[in-house]
């Protein structure tokens, strides 16, 4: 499988940092969609790290992913394409009250304050 997307539809806790761990075991992964869910690096996306070389594009739309791990993150695959959402539209969002319920206090606050700018 080249390319993996799922949405939690509503439930941020289908998707979790430990998903990330069984999809960084797919040999051929090139592209990935995580949308509407909260994650970390430490808790997940540092996987995907062996992936470097191979991992072209990842979308986190509608998620929660904080930039500092989204810099950890292209650290590790310096040509990788990411797309996130701002702050404003991870709380105009329907599901943004499941991703805040599900994501901790400091990425709660980054959102809160973002959307204030």
């Amino acid at each position: 499988m080249e390319e993996f997307k799922i949405s939690s539809q509503g439930r941020p806790d289908r998707i979790t940092d430990k998903s990330l761990t069984v999809l960084a075991t797919l040999p051929k992964l090139k592209s990935l969609g995580l949308h509407e869910t909260f994650l970390t690096y430490d808790g997940g996306l540092k996987h995907l790290a062996s992936r470097k070389g191979q991992l072209e594009s990842v979308s986190f739309k509608g998620s929660l992913v904080l930039p500092a791990d989204v810099e950890k993150m292209k650290a590790d695959h310096p040509n990788l394409k990411v797309e996130t959402s701002t702050p404003t539209e991870i709380l105009e969002a329907p599901n943004s009250k499941g991703v805040a319920k599900w994501a901790s206090p400091e990425a709660v606050e980054y959102v809160k304050s973002g959307a204030k700018k």
